[in-house]
């Protein structure tokens, strides 16, 4: 039985998915972004590998923070796919903690219950690749996470690692399986190439809103920006730094720990370009988060228009089937994305 579920929608543009030359990254050399995802698909649902082995990279960060592995993949009769991955969360000595929260502080007590050993703590994240349209949109509900990251790596490390481009040689001394290279194994004596994987996406913006913004460029009078950090951090150079480094350094917090901050800042574009480079490097930066924005105001205006709210992304109502587990299932959710297709793609 079908339910109705609201879903926040956000488009992203793929802006690199396969093997690159070092010297040359304009265009992949190898494969493609249906190419590579078909390999997935292969790899992820090879009867031998079960999902705890579907994590393509090592945790060596903080920013990635756990591992992640991929739930499901399907794809379509139209070459679209719907990914599904499963985040693991941390929990307190592999145990599932929780506390009640109508206690006063300082008496809740912890309760934990134990989990198996091939159990893993995490969320469900939900992609949507459009291979022909070069898109991916990310599937939220409510205030779920959507994984963004993690995927980007996930994604990348396995085609680095296990693309059926890829040319292992099994090393004597360790008898362990060394990457030699990649090359088309389809074409007879083709050459072994020394290439590196990359696979990125970046959120796609509203194209009139900000082509309006650029439009009144001489209208600005002020940029206000929001932003999160650790107060230890060396705030990063660039246009940030030349907006807001000398009043940060004034009013940085005289505290440790995580900050949210927001500052306003007198700022008038000298041309249309130089707003432009402006957005361009803020996309470049943007970590997802919400809080991550950068608003402006022009002469005899007061509204904030905020770079965060041009994109493009969307509140949908999707009729989807669950398992017992709750866990959305895959088909319903990947008929009801090409249901909406078109209207996802007019939001570009």
């Amino acid at each position: 039985m079908s339910t109705k579920e609201t879903a926040t929608i956000t488009l992203y543009n793929i802006s690199k998915c396969g093997l690159y030359k070092y010297n040359d990254s304009s265009k992949a050399h190898l494969g493609n972004t249906h190419i590579f995802f078909q390999q997935f698909m292969s790899w992820a649902k090879n009867p031998k590998r079960n999902l705890i082995d579907t994590c393509t990279y090592e945790v060596e960060d903080d920013e990635l923070g756990e591992r992640t592995f991929c739930y499901e993949i399907i794809e379509n009769t139209s070459n679209n796919f719907l990914v599904i991955t499963w985040n693991e969360t941390k929990g307190l000595d592999g145990k599932l903690a929780s506390i009640n929260g109508n206690v006063p502080v300082g008496q809740a007590s912890i309760k934990t219950k134990k989990t198996g050993i091939n159990e893993i703590l995490g969320y469900p994240s939900y992609f949507y690749i459009v291979p022909n349209e070069n898109v991916i949109a990310t599937i939220t509900f409510g205030t779920s996470k959507n994984g963004r990251l993690n995927f980007k790596c996930l994604v990348k490390e396995f085609i680095g690692k296990y693309t059926k481009f890829a040319v292992y040689e099994k090393n004597i001394q360790d008898q362990k399986n060394d990457l030699k290279g990649y090359k088309d194994k389809s074409i007879p004596n083709s050459e072994l190439l020394n290439l590196r994987a990359m696979f990125d996406f970046n959120i796609i913006r509203s194209t009139h809103q900000i082509d309006n913004l650029v439009a009144n460029y001489d209208q600005i009078r002020q940029v206000v920006k929001h932003n999160k950090l650790s107060v230890a951090d060396t705030v990063k150079q660039g246009w940030s730094s030349k907006l807001s480094l000398p009043i940060f350094d004034r009013q940085k917090p005289k505290i440790d720990g995580e900050v949210k901050f927001t500052f306003e800042y007198p700022y008038t574009p000298e041309n249309s370009k130089e707003l432009k480079d402006f957005i361009s490097d803020w996309e470049k930066n943007y970590t997802g988060s919400m809080w991550d924005n950068v608003g402006f105001k022009l002469k005899g205006d007061s509204t904030t228009y905020w770079l965060n709210d041009m994109n493009a992304r969307n509140k949908f109502d999707l009729s989807l089937n669950k398992n017992n587990e709750n866990i959305i299932d895959a088909t319903s959710l990947l008929t009801e994305l090409e249901r909406l297709l078109p209207k996802l793609l007019s939001l570009r």
